[in-house]
């Protein structure tokens, strides 16, 4: 008697930021923005200009609040954040502004920013780990589907492993509410001016 044949399972391949680094430095990722998340590349969506109008709103508060002379507010540029490289909407480094051959880590920032409309799961299901794991301190996520903002803080990672890292603390702040950010306490923004 023959025995059918044992189906081979395959494994899809995971790609590592050493990987991603490469490729995109070597134009190879192809158009358009992307990003590194638990090893695939994921292909980004085009904006829409309510997108693109509270990525300048909320990037002119920052601005506003952070010092250039201590401060980065970089604009949709990637973060190394361990195995990940996500391509945050905002992010706040704590240095100044200057050239470098080298990524910028998760650990450096104060506060990430992702202006969310159609990826809104990603942003609040999968981002948190991303970003927890690593090393960013505060993460907001400016849901323009439900008008309102939602506030992690407080970064922690399940038993040392990244990928099960999220933040202690979620708060939803709707548009009528005033939040400020915990390196610049003293300096809050009213939820509908970063808004369309």
């Amino acid at each position: 008697m023959i025995s059918p044949a044992q189906p081979i399972l395959s494994k899809p391949i995971r790609f590592t930021p050493e990987h991603y680094f490469y490729l995109s430095e070597h134009n190879m990722l192809g158009e358009g923005r992307t990003e590194l998340i638990n090893g695939e590349i994921i292909k980004m969506p085009s904006q829409l200009d309510e997108h693109a109008w509270a990525v300048t709103q909320s990037s002119d508060w920052l601005r506003s609040v952070f010092s250039k002379s201590k401060f980065w507010v970089r604009v949709q540029m990637t973060l190394h954040c361990a195995s990940n490289v996500p391509e945050p909407d905002l992010a706040v480094i704590h240095e100044p502004m200057k050239p470098s051959r080298t990524y910028m880590t998760g650990d450096r920032s104060v506060l990430v920013i992702e202006i969310s409309d159609s990826t809104l799961l990603a942003d609040t299901h999968i981002k948190p780990a991303v970003y927890a794991g690593g090393g960013v301190n505060e993460y907001w996520v400016v849901d323009l589907q439900h008008r309102r903002l939602i506030v992690h803080r407080d970064p922690t990672t399940a038993n040392g492993s990244r990928m099960r890292s999220r933040y202690r603390s979620v708060t939803i702040f709707d548009e009528s509410q005033s939040v400020s950010c915990l390196a610049a306490p003293k300096r809050s923004v009213k939820v509908s001016k970063l808004l369309p």
